[in-house]
């Protein structure tokens, strides 16, 4: 099981609503990359609802990135299904 636990903050939470696929997956990467550095052990991503696009290929292309260990979604206590978890 991926061990994503943690207090979501704006420094931790990187938003994508309103971004194309493309685009969101490059901030995403840029995202990681910084919360690495900094040595965050999980950082929070805002996909929002909306068609499922985001959240579909986000969630395709973290298995693969590099940069997590693991993710899930969050459960409803953490903001649902719009926010994926992701274990640096």
């Amino acid at each position: 099981p991926v061990q994503t636990s943690g207090v979501r903050t704006p420094s931790n939470t990187c938003d994508l609503r309103g971004k194309r696929v493309e685009e969101a997956l490059e901030a995403t990467e840029l995202f990681l990359d910084r919360m690495l550095l900094r040595d965050e052990p999980v950082a929070f991503i805002l996909h929002g609802h909306g068609t499922g696009a985001l959240k579909e290929a986000l969630r395709g292309w973290l298995p693969g990135c590099g940069y997590a260990r693991g993710w899930r979604p969050a459960e409803a206590a953490e903001g649902g299904d719009a926010f994926t978890i992701v274990q640096l």
